[in-house]
């Protein structure tokens, strides 16, 4: 991936890291999703939000919580830096906060992203 990376293939390595488990081949998707943000900042959003919300669904419990906002982080970085749309970031806050408002860990652990 990082050859293609080098040739300007960052199409071919978008759908690589959207298309395999991150655990593949032991390789780091989110260190090419990192370089693609700029390329693709609507995608590597969704792609950070598949994996926050499967580790919130699939986890439920404080240590899933507290790794997805890692994601939910990136994502933020993406909407308020790079598209310049804080506006949009809070309605998804929003979103995710009435979405799992029953689970008081997870209310907890995303006040890290206010």
């Amino acid at each position: 991936m990082n050859i293609c990376l080098q040739k300007n293939m960052k199409q071919e390595v978008y759908e690589i890291i959207t298309t395999k488990t991150n655990t593949m081949w032991g390789i780091d998707y989110d260190f090419y999703a990192d370089k693609l943000k700029h390329d693709f900042p609507e995608k590597i959003i969704e792609y950070y939000f598949r994996l926050a919300v499967n580790l919130v669904e699939i986890g439920s419990n404080r240590n899933s919580y507290a790794a997805s906002m890692t994601y939910f982080k990136k994502a933020k970085v993406i909407y308020i830096k790079i598209l310049k749309d804080k506006p949009r970031w809070e309605s998804k806050l929003a979103e995710l906060r009435e979405r799992y408002r029953k689970r008081r860990a997870f209310m907890e652990e995303s006040r890290v992203l206010d």
